[in-house]
């Protein structure tokens, strides 16, 4: 007798195969059984006639451990069916942590207001930390290159000596052989942008060693976009790591179109044996930190510093200067998504533009003013990318889909964040696939399930497959679609009526079970 059984659902494997109709008989959080069960018991049965029957979707770009703790049963990405997170991304993570670097964790969890008792040290204490608490879906996590920078040297400015590298590298071994699957880099951020080349080179051949992957957040998404994606394939070629460019595209009106050249550039290192692919969300707005549009030098020393000069007249006079090319369409194009405070939770939805003019001030005298005023504790909505470029990203079959999101409590309907924390991938499904047709439904599943979980090397899971761990999402490919938008983000999808997490039923019919049965995956 099968714990249970799936019936008469159309099955899309996570191959390029076609699909086909059959049963699948699970046991012990295991797929035991792929055809015709109809002879079969089985304790629990559904009945997935005129359904798709996929495996378990894999979002490959995901900051849900910053708020795992908080938001163990994440609702927001299992609606989507989503049964495998993988964080640590954009050089940030939870892991590892010095009594010496403590209070600079703090302050980036204050920063971005996220409330967590840090109690741990090493990955292992913090993976198990997660492990004991319980979670709804699949957890694993890359290690922060920025992280391990900020343990070294802080946020100086500046090249890493030689012993400094080597101390990040020793740091890295041990978060490897603590279950870590890679490393992650946020060259666009702090103290992550003040690394060279060749200390990502270094850190990359560490990660090699262990099989793990390399992740990055581009030093420059738009003006230096072919600069940027050129660094990282040289860091692939030379360490001979795997590497995925996070949400890949082209920022900025007068950079539209870049995005096909950095392609390009990808499809001609694949073609010469680099393991190399992107992710993308597919949306048109970006979710920054606020702070994220100060220049680079702005940040050095950290958010106290920062804070400092952000009251400094001179240095905002200076400030004003460099940013003079950022015109009324630019911050217009800035939304603000989420402040601290009660008292300017009404801005919430306000570009900087319509900000500028409530405060009677210039646009970056106003983002100046909101960071002081929430210690840093801002994000924004940034409409910056094109429609043109994101179909053009979403028909490549080398490019795999993140959230780029965050676990968040059950019932946020007072949400103001980016939609994509609720609908990537349905809208994926739904509007560029069935409508936009950028891809067969065939090849859309392989991108959301067996191509993140064959780079990443998680063998037992991303395919429906007999032997394989039971994650499974069963949907109407007719109906299924994101619901939220930039207005009104916090809104389930549709079209998703069961979601299996190792066996268990956590989605029914839309009724979420909530039962702690994900697991957290460590690098073997």
């Amino acid at each position: 007798m099968y714990d249970l059984m799936i019936e008469n659902g159309y099955i899309i494997d996570g191959t390029e195969n076609s699909g086909y109709i059959a049963d699948i008989g699970i046991l012990n959080k295991r797929i035991v059984s792929i055809g015709n069960l109809k002879s079969e018991s089985a304790e629990k049965k559904i009945d997935a006639t005129n359904k798709v029957v996929s495996p378990g979707f894999i979002d490959i770009h995901s900051h849900s451990d910053f708020n795992i703790l908080n938001a163990p049963f994440e609702s927001n990405k299992i609606f989507q069916g989503i049964t495998t997170e993988v964080t640590g991304h954009c050089g940030y993570s939870l892991f590892p942590v010095t009594k010496e670097s403590l209070p600079h964790f703090e302050l980036l969890l204050k920063s971005n207001n996220i409330k967590l008792n840090i109690d741990w040290l090493s990955a292992k204490d913090c993976l198990n930390k997660v492990d004991l608490q319980g979670i709804g879906v699949n957890f694993l996590s890359l290690v922060g290159h920025g992280i391990l920078r900020m343990l070294v040297m802080g946020f100086q400015a500046r090249k890493a000596s030689e012993e400094e590298v080597e101390k990040m590298k020793k740091l890295l071994v041990e978060v490897m052989e603590d279950g870590a699957y890679g490393l992650s880099t946020g060259l666009g951020y702090p103290p992550g942008c003040f690394a060279d080349t060749s200390e990502l080179i270094e850190l990359a051949k560490v990660v090699k060693r262990y099989d793990g992957v390399f992740t990055c957040h581009l030093r420059d998404q738009g003006d230096h976009l072919i600069e940027s994606v050129k660094e990282i394939i040289k860091v692939a070629e030379e360490s001979g790591v795997a590497v995925d460019i996070s949400h890949i595209k082209s920022m900025g009106k007068k950079n539209w179109g870049k995005v096909k050249e950095a392609l390009e550039l990808v499809e001609e290192a694949r073609k010469r044996g680099v393991n190399i692919i992107c992710d993308f969300y597919p949306y048109i707005g970006t979710n920054e930190p606020l702070i994220s549009l100060l220049p680079k030098w702005m940040h050095e020393g950290g958010n106290e510093k920062l804070i400092e000069r952000l009251k400094d007249e001179k240095i905002l006079k200076d400030l004003e200067i460099e940013m003079r090319e950022k015109d009324a369409d630019y911050w217009s194009s800035i939304i603000i998504a989420e402040v601290k405070s009660e008292k300017n939770k009404s801005l919430e939805g306000m570009t900087v533009a319509e900000v500028s003019d409530l405060w009677d001030k210039k646009p970056i005298h106003t983002v100046c003013e909101l960071l002081l005023v929430e210690y840093c504790s801002v994000s924004v909505i940034c409409k910056v990318t094109c429609e043109e470029d994101l179909k053009y990203v979403a028909k490549k079959p080398f490019i795999a889909i993140g959230t780029d999101g965050f676990a968040l409590p059950d019932n946020i309907y007072d949400y103001k964040g980016h939609p994509r924390n609720f609908g990537t991938f349905p809208r994926f499904l739904g509007k560029l696939i069935r409508e936009e047709g950028v891809a067969t439904l065939e090849e859309g599943i392989r991108r959301i399930t067996s191509l993140p979980a064959i780079f990443l090397g998680i063998k037992e899971r991303g395919l429906l497959k007999e032997g394989m761990y039971a994650d499974i999402v069963i949907f109407d490919d007719e109906k299924i679609s994101d619901r939220g938008t930039y207005e009104n983000p916090g809104q389930y999808p549709e079209g998703i009526d069961y979601v299996i997490v190792n066996g268990n039923v956590q989605i029914e019919n839309g009724n979420y079970n909530r039962k702690s049965c994900g697991k957290v995956l460590r690098k073997k």
